[in-house]
């Protein structure tokens, strides 16, 4: 077309140079030449036509909000889908459980600063005060000093303690040297019975369950039982008998004097430092929460929040949804493969309306277009179909093609027809002046 332009403005020029020539020779004399006819300019309509581009009028190349291993793909090339149809679903279970972690963090804050408006309850107020009573009474018995009965009991500890000793140290009492080895012979005679009721049964079969199997047993275990005892009273009290007595003995002693000497001073400021320290818990549970302490829990809560709301937005972009409702296409991944954020899926366009972008317009013949031309359009593909257009935008950016600049001019398509396919060649004629 730009061709076409340049060779119509070069015959203007030549017809208008050659009309001026014939002139100047009929004003030299040559008078039996015929007179020359001036020939006008060019004024005829000429039409721009331009390669372009069939699109659907709304259209998204979808992406991959974030990555994962896909799940499921969930249509076919030139299916039709509704707004908010799930095209891809991700592997979610990681962002399920973030998400539940977060709505756990979210209560965990919300119950804490409830608990901090409400005030404390009366069983807290309960327990502090039964504390308070606790160190208060603590303190008054170690200001008060023993009891008569408690210095009482005391020495009668330390006698007792004494009087174990003193009999282990002793050794053992001939009298119970004595029973113990008529114990040991009453048992020696209940053995012999015994064993001489067994040996009369011994030879039968079902010996081991007759009574005197268990009578021999048990006369047997009473005879090392009396053997043991009369042995340990024979060689006395082991040496660690004697320092266990020792010990308590001490550990009585000193217990009693510890009461005789009345509390000691440190005693009584820890008992007093207790009762203190009981006291402010009890009124700091009294006392209702500072401002600075709700404004820091209402602030937890909306952190808490807002970390809920990222992990469900990130739950939500485990699912590819549809922008708007149209058709399928140019479906790039399968169930299976492991895709990361930003990587292109698949097209959707609405083809209920069409637009053509052209592809190849000059900047001489863009100068001649404005929004609202009526364009005529043809498609390579459907030679008997041609239908009408009207420009909707010109792009006023240009782009370098080989020294050529070209701009992209967008048609809008009146009409429809089932023929036309996303992506197909179209001729696209606009009219204009040169």
């Amino acid at each position: 077309m730009q061709r076409r332009y340049l060779l119509l403005v070069a015959s203007f020029f030549i017809v208008t140079i050659f009309g001026a020539g014939c002139s100047s020779v009929a004003s030299s004399g040559m008078a039996s030449q015929p007179q020359a006819t001036a020939v006008p300019p060019v004024t005829s309509e000429s039409a721009i036509v331009v390669d372009g581009i069939l699109l659907p009028a709304r259209r998204a190349l979808l992406t991959a909000p974030t990555g994962g291993q896909v799940i499921k793909v969930n249509v076919t090339p030139g299916q039709a889908v509704a707004v908010g149809d799930v095209l891809v679903r991700l592997d979610d279970a990681a962002a399920r459980a973030a998400l539940a972690e977060a709505q756990a963090r979210v209560a965990r804050a919300r119950a804490y600063l409830e608990k901090l408006q409400a005030g404390p309850r009366a069983e807290e107020i309960q327990v502090a005060q039964a504390t308070i009573d606790v160190a208060r009474a603590q303190l008054a018995k170690l200001q008060r000093g023993p009891s008569p009965a408690e210095i009482a009991a005391a020495r009668a500890e330390v006698a007792e303690a004494r009087a174990v000793l003193e009999k282990l140290k002793q050794g053992p009492n001939p009298y119970d040297i004595a029973a113990a080895k008529a114990e040991l012979a009453n048992a020696r005679a209940a053995l012999e019975q015994a064993q001489a009721a067994y040996d009369r049964v011994k030879y039968m079969p079902d010996v081991g369950a007759r009574p005197e199997a268990l009578q021999l047993q048990r006369a047997t275990n009473a005879y090392k039982t009396a053997e043991a005892r009369l042995k340990a009273l024979q060689q006395g009290p082991a040496d660690a008998d004697v320092a266990a007595a020792q010990a308590r003995l001490d550990a009585a002693q000193a217990r009693l004097k510890a009461l005789q000497a009345g509390p000691a001073a440190e005693d009584i400021a820890v008992a007093k430092a207790k009762l203190n320290q009981a006291e402010a818990q009890l009124a700091l549970t009294q006392a209702f929460p500072r401002p600075e302490d709700v404004r820091l829990a209402q602030a937890d809560v909306a952190m808490a929040e807002a970390a809920a709301q990222q992990a469900e937005i990130a739950l939500q972009q485990t699912e590819l949804r549809a922008p708007f409702a149209g058709l399928v296409g140019d479906i790039r991944v399968q169930e299976g493969m492991y895709i990361s954020p930003g990587s292109p899926l698949m097209r959707v366009g609405d083809t209920s309306a069409w637009l053509v972008q052209t592809t190849n317009l000059s900047e001489l013949d863009v100068v001649n277009i404005r929004v609202g031309d009526s364009v005529t359009l043809s498609f390579d593909a459907i030679p008997d179909l041609e239908m009408q257009g009207r420009v909707v935008a010109i792009d006023p950016v240009g782009r370098n093609n080989n020294g050529d600049v070209l701009y992209t001019v967008y048609i809008q398509v009146d009409g429809n027809d089932e023929r036309l396919y996303w992506g197909m060649n179209t001729a696209v004629r606009f009219r204009g002046e040169p």
